[in-house]
């Protein structure tokens, strides 16, 4: 698990404001061939979090996978991988509810 820290200073009405954020490596792992990333964001000042989920395909490109950034589950990754990659469904990221109806309905949304 690897993690840095940067920190961006801005003026606001003539004074001093920081941002401390952090960016960590949450998960990595290897799944039927794929390298499978979840990066964590955080913002401290704003207590919220962001996952990227990352996958390398076995052709060696690199991938982000339109998944939910509020979930960091292994289960999420693969099944979208299981199911070949599929798009969104609308504007929206796919999240465990879509991936189980494509699920149902053979991956087509």
């Amino acid at each position: 698990m690897g993690w840095f820290v940067f920190i961006l200073v801005y003026h606001v009405n003539g004074y001093m404001r920081g941002l401390l954020m952090f960016k960590m490596l949450e998960q990595r792992w290897t799944y039927r061939g794929h390298g499978c990333h979840i990066y964590i964001e955080k913002d401290v000042a704003c207590s919220t979090e962001k996952a990227f989920h990352w996958i390398k395909k076995p052709d060696g490109k690199f991938v982000l996978a339109p998944l939910d950034s509020w979930d960091c589950s292994r289960s999420l990754v693969q099944d979208w991988i299981d199911l070949n990659y599929p798009e969104k469904i609308g504007a929206a990221p796919l999240n465990k509810e879509d991936i189980k109806l494509l699920k149902l309905t053979g991956g087509e949304s």
